[in-house]
Formats: structure tokens, C-alpha cells, sequence
């Protein structure tokens, strides 16, 4: 139902329907969906023949006026070592390069890339490419040990960007094994990537 008991237009239905299949809380895709009828009403473009494209294009707005109001989060001073996760595909890999680039070029600093995305080949030559762009070391680690170990050497440098594999999160060994290689005793901060 739309506000006051009123039924929304069927087309925002199915949006709210599909947000809850996409794992949003069913209050917050009501909610949602209710503000994205009222900005409609407001343009005077509900009825019964509303346009699915329009009733999309409302209920985005309203999702990235929510995802816009969050504040963003910078790299806190004195961190050590700094992890990306997310799924694969997002632009972890590309992310880090950039990264690196601000703090070697702009900011003088040393960094050091870690990759425990030993599941595709590609994403560790795409690493090495930027490692060697930007002279920067780079460590490959395949287990908890490893990472300590690579840690180790990188001791000295200012910053350590680690890239990680892309984990489906409903994979419990998965998850289990991306937290083993999370649990460092260092100053860190993690960061997800998404599209």
C-alpha cells in the first residue's frame, strides 16, 4: 500500500518486490518505494498507466539519495595496511592501482601491494603490472603464513595495499578463509568495492 492506505501503481509493486529479492529489508523497500510514489504524485505522473521505466527511475533516485547522504570514508592516518574485498569483477585490482598511484606520485609514500587473489591469474599479472609501473614491491600469498611472512619484508614501507580474491559471502568456508587473511595485528582498514 502507498501512503494512506492508498495502493501503489503496479509497477512500483514490482520494484519493491524485486528490492526485497535482492536481499533489501522489506521495510526499507516499502519505504522506498513509498517516497519514490510521492516524488511521482509530486509530478503529477501516477495513475494506472504508470511507466515501469518512470517507477525505476523514481525508486533509484531514492536509493541514491540514501547511498549519497552516508559520509565518505578516507584512509585514517596511520594506517598500515589497507585491504579491498568485494566480488569479483568490481574493479578491486584497478581501485588499488589508483590508490597507489595518489600515494607514490602526489604523496611520496612507500607502498607495498599484497595479492591473495590467487584465483585468477589474470588479476595477479594485472597487479604485477601496476607494481612495476609504480616501482612498488609486490608479495603474492596463498595462506595466513604467507601473508605474515610478506608482511615481514614490507616492514618498512608506509602503506600496504592487499588485494583480495572476489567471495561469494554466502560461502561460509570462503568467508572463513578471507577473515584468516583479515586478522592481522597491524593498524588496518578495510574497504568494499562495489560497482
Amino acid at each position: 500500500a502507498g501512503p494512506e492506505g492508498t495502493s501503489l501503481p503496479e509497477p512500483l509493486e514490482v520494484c519493491r518486490l524485486r528490492l526485497i529479492e535482492q536481499e533489501v529489508r522489506p521495510e526499507l523497500a516499502a519505504s522506498l518505494v513509498e517516497e519514490a510514489y510521492e516524488d511521482l504524485v509530486a509530478e503529477g505522473l501516477p495513475g494506472k498507466d504508470l511507466p515501469p521505466e518512470k517507477a525505476r527511475d523514481a525508486v533509484k533516485k531514492r536509493i541514491v539519495g540514501l547511498l549519497s547522504k552516508q559520509p565518505a570514508e578516507l584512509i585514517a592516518p596511520g594506517t598500515k595496511i589497507v585491504h579491498f574485498v568485494g566480488p569479483t569483477g568490481v574493479g578491486k585490482t584497478t581501485t588499488i592501482a589508483k590508490i597507489a598511484a595518489e600515494l607514490t606520485i602526489k604523496q611520496r609514500k612507500s607502498i607495498g601491494f599484497i595479492t591473495a587473489d590467487t584465483y585468477r591469474i589474470a588479476a595477479i599479472e594485472q597487479l604485477r603490472t601496476y607494481a612495476s609501473i609504480l616501482n612498488v614491491p609486490l608479495e603474492v600469498v596463498f595462506s595466513a603464513a604467507d601473508l605474515r611472512r610478506a608482511l615481514d619484508k614490507m616492514q618498512d614501507m608506509d602503506m600496504i595495499l592487499m588485494d583480495t580474491a572476489g567471495r561469494n559471502f554466502r560461502n561460509e568456508m570462503a568467508v572463513s578463509e578471507l577473515n584468516s587473511l583479515l586478522k592481522i595485528e597491524e593498524k588496518k582498514d578495510t574497504f568494499l568495492v562495489l560497482s
